[in-house]
């Protein structure tokens, strides 16, 4: 078993730095593989500032904290669909409560990924497009660029 880096595991639980829950990986190439079935237990949210590196703007997203095998983990979603309207993975979500027990897993569907979200309160499978097939994704695969400063609701542009 390797050696964890105890110095830099202090400093990121000081900061209170969670790790990201990775629901993909990026491969060389720019493909992105799933990780697997994620099954992780809501433990809250906020709204926060993340750098869209299409626009190279900050745009309203939702940073979800979600518990897995007894270890917080962090997922961000812009809140915003290429569309125009709200995503769908933030209206999925909104069927949820703290607390409840999900899975979330990318699956590929053609040239687009999508994530499978479940659980007692949402129902069936739904596809959730979130990478184009240009390649661009906003799958965490690497730390995104994420604001402490948070947007309130009123600041949201619809």
């Amino acid at each position: 078993m390797a050696d964890k880096l105890n110095a830099t595991k202090a400093v990121l639980d000081k900061a209170n730095i969670l790790p990201w829950l990775r629901l993909g990986t990026k491969k060389d190439g720019g493909a992105v593989i799933s990780t697997g079935p994620h099954e992780v237990k809501i433990v809250s949210d906020r709204l926060v500032k993340k750098f869209d590196r299409k626009t190279n703007k900050d745009v309203p997203a939702i940073e979800y904290v979600f518990e897995e095998n007894g270890v917080q983990k962090r997922y961000t979603a812009k809140i915003m669909g290429e569309n125009g309207s709200v995503s769908y993975f933030i209206q999925k979500m909104g069927e949820f409560n703290i607390g409840d027990i999900i899975t979330l897993e990318m699956r590929k569907n053609g040239p687009k990924n999508y994530i499978d979200v479940n659980g007692t309160n949402g129902g069936e499978a739904d596809e959730i497009p979130i990478i184009n097939a240009d390649g661009e994704d906003d799958i965490p695969v690497v730390e995104d660029d994420i604001s402490n400063d948070q947007f309130d609701v009123k600041d949201i542009p619809f």
